[in-house]
């Protein structure tokens, strides 16, 4: 059974590491009810709140007033800054509504929105100070050819890039540009700095706190811990990684390094496109003739998991619905670029010969990955060919890529990269994606989330979760939640954490936080599926979909995406899983699924809402779905605890897209000023699924009023 709280105490327990912003910290360690608290404590819970409230934005005048020059100047950090403030005005309306809420939950999310008020805080204060420290920078500049490097397009020019890198680590008070003329720079094979070591870092920079620091492996080129490096490549520079399983560059605990103007490729990605020259008579088989340009389906990238997917209808050479998954269960060569693709089941009727096929292989790595780093910029990257996502962003702080394209490298090639543009999970500030292209990806443009693992074995105080990487360092606080409703089942600290590999179980993360953890929660590690779990007690057969945990102040909040162009993508063009948001002044067509999704994948568990998102300005065309809010994986007639609370879209045109608008479980949307024309011509905000919604001069083209919420 849940133990009550008095909001008194709730108050005073808005942990964490901003105590400057929030009210101090005694006791932050009791699980949460969700029944109504007693109205003789809203007036002690109140008194506690204003006074956080104003501390945080006392806090917030002055960063704001000191981030004035800067964004005078014009510059890409008085932009980022800016737009940053603009979310955070929306974070503060969602403050006070929610403090204002009779919602059973209102007083944990009023919590939680102080904790990212702090977070922004603390990300202008950091912001603020890193420009001023990069004007007094001194640059000193060096070119990869005075070390050897040749950039013939064949030879390995790896060892002469990293000693060009070594011998000129930047000094304090430098700032050092490794300059690539035009070439093609091999660099071939793998890097391996793994040494097994892992520790516990002070990064204050990254998530505010200490954070698990492992030597990086497995990556072409590996920049580990450096700071205030640029790389810098000439028009025309190309950097080929020739291992597709291999990552690229990896950023590891960097600060402050930039990448510049290059065109990064691999010989081949993961996708073997071709078309259907037969068809079974009891379709479970197709014959495939495989483009030359493309990877085999005998190659070792595919052996891991694979399935195949139809993309284009070749009149068209358009996506179609993502329905087109169909895992295999073996692949057949039958001469050279001819395979017959086996189904685990059978290949439905529309499949043909002449329609365009495509195998993908997700166990790729990514082109350029960042891990536990701060302050990064990718500016001018062009990515061709990547095998896995093109930028990966993991436990990050403040990220900024502009100017960058993923795109197929030539109209031969029906898909650029087999997963995502830009993937992000575990950032504490989401990066700023501005003025890119991405093209005809496998998956998502842009997908910023929660991580969200499932917890495998709770024990007393310590709980177990399969992952490979760790959020849960000291100091975090650790939320416990039901994935079919949302619900926050309980609130921990982190007191410790260590990692093991188990021979059969994979990777596992323990934590142990400062109280113990409810009965309810108890449960053991099921071998059948880390998806789900076995209570105490339960026979196996009867596991299900378990209990999630998470660091919510590491979910990648703060995402400002403006001035992008998504076309043609697998998936979603963007799909947010986190909270505070900005979406203005991009470009979506021709994608698969929704242009805009927030809410958790359908794939995945359930999450908690994100709130404050905000969508103006931007163009849809020819999407099945513009914008859509995803609630509740198990059941669609239980929404979630936790609404998608003070969503705002303005000012966009919807044409040619039949469902244009979709929210469900919101609180406070506000939905003005749009435009519809052709097929577009549905606004559904059901008053059923949603609090207080707001339809204000959405107009379609014959210039009379969209339809009302039904």
């Amino acid at each position: 059974m849940f133990r009550h709280i008095s909001l008194a105490l709730l108050a005073c327990s808005i942990a964490g590491s901003h105590a400057d912003d929030i009210a101090p910290a005694i006791a932050p360690t009791t699980s949460f009810a969700y029944e109504r608290f007693p109205d003789s404590e809203k007036q002690a819970f109140l008194a506690g709140y204003n006074a956080a409230l104003a501390r945080g934005e006392a806090r917030l005048a002055a960063n704001r007033q000191a981030a004035e020059p800067i964004i005078a100047k014009k510059c890409l950090d008085g932009d980022i800054i800016s737009k940053r403030l603009v979310i955070v005005d929306g974070l503060l309306r969602h403050i006070r509504e929610r403090a204002a809420s009779n919602a059973p939950d209102a007083w944990l999310q009023t919590r939680q929105a102080l904790r990212e008020l702090a977070l922004f805080n603390d990300y202008f204060a950091d912001a603020i100070s890193e420009h001023h420290r990069q004007e007094a920078l001194k640059t000193r500049t060096v070119s990869v050819k005075d070390y050897g490097a040749l950039g013939d397009g064949s030879h390995d020019d790896g060892p002469a890039i990293r000693k060009a890198i070594a011998d000129n680590h930047p000094a304090t008070g430098e700032r050092v540009v490794i300059h690539f003329p035009k070439g093609n720079y091999v660099l071939a094979g793998r890097e391996d700095g793994w040494n097994g070591l892992e520790t516990y870092s002070n990064n204050p920079f990254t998530l505010g706190g200490p954070q698990l620091i492992r030597a990086a492996s497995g990556s072409h080129l590996n920049l580990h811990n450096l700071q205030d490096l640029t790389l810098q490549g000439e028009d025309g520079s190309t950097l080929t990684f020739n291992h597709l399983t291999t990552t690229g560059i990896l950023l590891y605990g960097c600060r402050s390094v930039a990448i510049n103007n290059l065109t990064l490729r691999r010989p081949l990605n993961g996708v073997s496109e071709g078309h259907i020259v037969a068809v079974a008579e009891d379709r479970k088989s197709i014959d495939v003739q495989t483009d030359p340009i493309t990877p085999d389906p005998d190659h070792d990238i595919f052996k891991k998991d694979r399935w195949v997917n139809y993309l284009f209808e070749e009149s068209e050479r358009r996506f179609v619905p993502a329905s087109g998954v169909h895992r295999l269960a073996n692949v057949e060569k039958l001469s050279e670029h001819l395979y017959r693709f086996h189904n685990r089941g059978s290949y439905p009727a529309s499949w043909r010969p002449g329609l365009r096929t495509a195998l993908f292989a997700r166990g790729g790595a990514a082109t350029m990955q960042a891990i536990h780093s701060a302050f990064c910029h990718f500016d001018g990257l062009k990515f061709r060919e990547s095998s896995c996502n093109s930028f990966s962003i993991s436990t990050c702080h403040a990220t900024a890529i502009t100017n960058c394209v993923v795109a197929p490298i030539s109209d031969q090639h029906r898909v650029s990269t087999p997963a995502d543009a830009v993937f992000v999970g575990n950032n504490s500030i989401a990066p700023y994606v501005a003025n890119c292209h991405f093209e005809r990806m496998g998956d998502d443009g842009y997908n910023t989330l929660y991580h969200s693992p499932t917890l495998a074995k709770v024990t007393g105080a310590t709980f177990t979760v399969r992952k490979s990487s760790n959020d849960f360092f000291p100091g975090a606080t650790a939320q416990f939640f039901s994935p079919s409703t949302g619900q926050i089942l309980a609130e921990r600290q982190v007191l410790s954490t260590t990692r093991e590999k188990d021979p059969t179980l994979g990777y596992l993360v323990h934590v142990t936080v400062d109280q113990p953890l409810p009965d309810w929660l108890q449960c053991e590690l099921n071998p059948r599926s880390y998806m789900t779990l076995v209570r105490t007690g339960e026979d196996p057969k009867n596991a299900r979909y378990g209990d999630l945990v998470i660091n919510r102040n590491t979910c990648g909040m703060g995402a400002v995406v403006v001035n992008n162009r998504y076309v043609g993508n697998r998936n979603l063009g963007i799909n947010i899983q986190a909270p505070n948001a900005l979406v203005q002044g991009c470009t979506f067509e021709d994608i698969s699924s929704a242009a805009l999704c927030f809410g958790a994948m359908i794939i995945w568990v359930e999450l908690p809402g994100p709130h404050n998102l905000t969508v103006r300005d931007c163009s849809f065309k020819r999407c099945p779905t513009g914008i859509f809010s995803r609630y509740t994986l198990h059941d669609s007639s239980i929404a979630t605890s936790s609404p998608f609370a003070n969503i705002l879209i303005e000012g966009n045109s919807f044409e040619d897209c039949p469902k244009t608008i979709s929210l469900r479980n919101t609180d406070h949307a506000v939905v003005r000023n749009n435009t519809l024309s052709g097929t577009s011509t549905s606004i559904s905000i059901p008053p059923t699924d949603n609090n207080n919604p707001v339809l204000e001069n959405n107009r379609s083209d014959d210039d009379q009023r969209a339809a009302p919420p039904q």
